[in-house]
């Protein structure tokens, strides 16, 4: 899932730095190859997340509150976490 997180949030008391955003994982198979014990080369699947979505007329909410240093707007960096 993605994370939001304040890069220039003070931290203090009652106010976050980061809030998780609850989306709809987006799976896809990959087929890989590779040696088995017996020596044999075969091909197997794993499922993988590639992404994060919305289905149209979806949106995330949550809240947050970010407290930054007089005069700053809030700096946010999106990144994906398991």
């Amino acid at each position: 899932m993605p994370e939001l997180d304040c890069i220039n949030a003070t931290g203090a008391k009652l106010t976050s730095k980061k809030l998780e955003l609850k989306m709809k994982p987006h799976n896809v198979n990959v087929t890989y190859w590779a040696y088995t014990k017996d020596g044999k080369y075969q091909s197997s699947v794993i499922p993988i997340v590639a992404g994060c979505y919305l289905d149209k007329g979806d949106s995330v909410n949550d809240t947050a509150i970010f407290i930054v240093p007089e005069g700053q707007t809030p700096k946010v960096n999106v990144r994906k976490i398991k």
